[in-house]
């Protein structure tokens, strides 16, 4: 399902936020409609009483086997669903930022989300919700999957949640307080924390494969005591 676990796009943009999203859950259910998130967002979501709220849907809306784009609820549509769920979730003092739907693996399909992205980015602007689109960022100008993003044409890899971690980063470093105390130290033996300010979960920063160089990571990870430590 891709929406738990340490590789993540979400515990990697909590990490190279060097502990100022200081905890973060996920509140993703594989297989999740547009419709079926709007319905879970006060339990699920809100109760949590969070600061700020990452919004992504769309890729189950789509119509199993036919590539057509298909409403939730009779009329209504993954961009209406999404944009109510920034509504609400500005309504209890939260900031809502929503992300682009995912690429698929047909370039019809493809074309179409880029097209739903361009009216859920219109939605966003007209709001003042923050939109950042991730899509771009992953997929081939078609409107397909960058063939080393994803292994099933649905959910990102490894490689795929860093580009979309750092995309994500990029944009919202501006939002984050302006104090750095520096990223949480890790025991990467144990997994567990040695810094008492730590409050990210143990086990947030991933050891690649032992032996790896920076040469075999992406731009911009670092290594450390010759392992390669990804995040």
């Amino acid at each position: 399902s891709n929406v738990n676990g340490l590789s993540t796009w979400l515990t990697m943009v909590q990490s190279l936020c060097g502990g100022k999203l200081v905890t973060a859950k996920n509140a993703g259910i594989p297989g999740n409609t547009s419709k079926q998130m709007h319905q879970r967002i006060f339990g699920d979501v809100l109760a949590y009483d969070p600061d700020v709220v990452f919004i992504l849907s769309g890729a189950n809306d789509l119509s199993a086997g036919t590539g057509a784009l298909v409403a939730t609820l009779g009329s209504v549509s993954t961009e209406v669903w999404v944009a109510d769920m920034a509504r609400i979730v500005a309504s209890r003092g939260a900031l809502p930022i929503v992300l682009s739907q995912l690429p698929k693996e047909d370039a019809t399909i493809g074309a179409a989300i880029i097209a739903r992205n361009a009216t859920l980015a219109a939605s966003c602007a007209a709001m003042g919700v923050m939109f950042i689109d991730i899509n771009a960022a992953v997929r081939e100008a078609n409107g397909t999957w960058v063939a080393a993003y994803t292994s099933d044409n649905i959910h990102p890899t490894k490689a795929g949640n860093k580009v979309i971690a750092r995309t994500i980063y990029t944009a919202i470093q501006g939002l984050l307080p302006t104090w750095d105390r520096g990223t949480p130290a890790m025991d990467y033996i144990n997994g567990a924390s040695s810094d008492r300010w730590n409050g990210v979960a143990n086990g947030t920063f991933l050891p690649a494969t032992p032996g790896d160089t920076a040469a075999t990571l992406g731009g911009g990870w670092s290594v450390y005591g010759g392992i390669a430590r990804t995040y």
